[in-house]
């Protein structure tokens, strides 16, 4: 069977059995975002994901798990799902309408299934404590541990 696979913090508010009817292996929401250097990068959301029950899926799913196994402590669960598709060869990949994961800004007007974005008011790690890991680890040394007091 298909899979539908949605975040926690998603309010499903209409049908979703049109989302079986694809012929691609997976279908996830994509979007461009123009850098502050000029240059331009594909961003995906992994808050809704349809996955059907073929071998091109169970490769990016696992291409997936390989990338979160490896991750930074800075990166997301966006972050290690684009480096497994862009890693997964034998997998098609369709468009998945923002209707199927809408969340607070997008020009959406009926969403299928909204997304409260749980995270975003989460303390994310800042420039400088990313270059401090990244020298730490070319150096070989042990990363800073935080101490909760």
């Amino acid at each position: 069977k298909t899979i539908v696979f949605v975040d926690v913090d998603c309010t499903i508010l209409g049908r979703l059995g049109d989302l079986e009817y694809t012929s691609a292996d997976v279908l996830v929401y994509g979007r461009p975002k123009r850098l502050r250097n000029g240059r331009t990068q594909f961003r995906v959301r992994s808050g809704t994901l349809v996955l059907r029950p073929t071998p091109g899926a169970r490769s990016l799913v696992d291409a997936w798990i390989a990338e979160d196994a490896c991750a930074q402590p800075w990166d997301t669960d966006q972050h290690t799902l684009a480096r497994a598709m862009s890693n997964t060869f034998a997998c098609t990949y369709g468009a998945l309408p923002v209707a199927y994961c809408a969340v607070d800004g997008d020009e959406c007007s009926a969403p299928i299934i909204h997304h409260a974005r749980a995270s975003a008011n989460e303390r994310k790690i800042g420039k400088w404590s990313r270059r401090l890991h990244k020298l730490l680890a070319a150096l070989q040394w042990p990363a800073p541990v935080r101490v909760a007091h």
